[in-house]
């Protein structure tokens, strides 16, 4: 027997639950903008991969096509963009302040590139080799490795205390 509700007996992914919460791409980008600014409640896996697939999709063909259309989209979409991962975060019962992790180590980073930009001498070795950059560099990407690693577990099962699980599952559900 199955613990996951949302796979259908042809192993399609079922529809959208009656709360709105998404499973396909179109469902996830549709509530995505349905909830723009809605950081209470919780985010399944897919409708945060889907509406991220599709965020720097879109982000990457303008900034490559038209660059200004570029910084519009992302300005106009970064507000969705937090609260979904906001939610996703909620799902696996972790407050949606976490994701503002990775600044702890920008402020090093920044510091330590800074005589990089204003001294035309300083070679890219020589950015690599401050002990600033190098510690501010490997705190973000430790948090964005440890943000990706909370984005891509299952959420907890039934209800936390973020709300209902997205997926319709119960605490039962684990044992069946």
């Amino acid at each position: 027997m199955s613990i996951c509700p949302c796979a259908t007996a042809r192993g399609r992914p079922s529809p959208p639950d009656p709360e709105g919460h998404a499973t396909t791409f179109g469902e996830s980008i549709k509530t995505v903008y349905t909830k723009y600014a809605t950081f209470s409640g919780r985010a399944s896996r897919s409708e945060f991969w889907w509406y991220s697939l599709f965020y720097y999709a879109i982000g990457l063909g303008f900034d490559f096509l038209l660059p200004e259309l570029g910084n519009i989209w992302t300005f106009a979409n970064f507000a969705p963009l937090l609260a979904v991962t906001a939610r996703r975060l909620h799902d696996t019962n972790r407050s949606g302040w976490w994701q503002a992790l990775p600044l702890i180590g920008l402020p090093l980073a920044a510091y330590g590139a800074f005589d990089f930009f204003n001294d035309p001498l300083m070679s890219m070795t020589d950015l690599l080799l401050n002990p600033l950059f190098l510690i501010g560099a490997v705190i973000v990407l430790g948090t964005y490795i440890l943000l990706i690693v909370w984005w891509a577990t299952p959420g907890t099962h039934g209800a936390n205390r973020f709300g209902e699980d997205p997926l319709g599952r119960t605490e039962a559900d684990v044992f069946d």
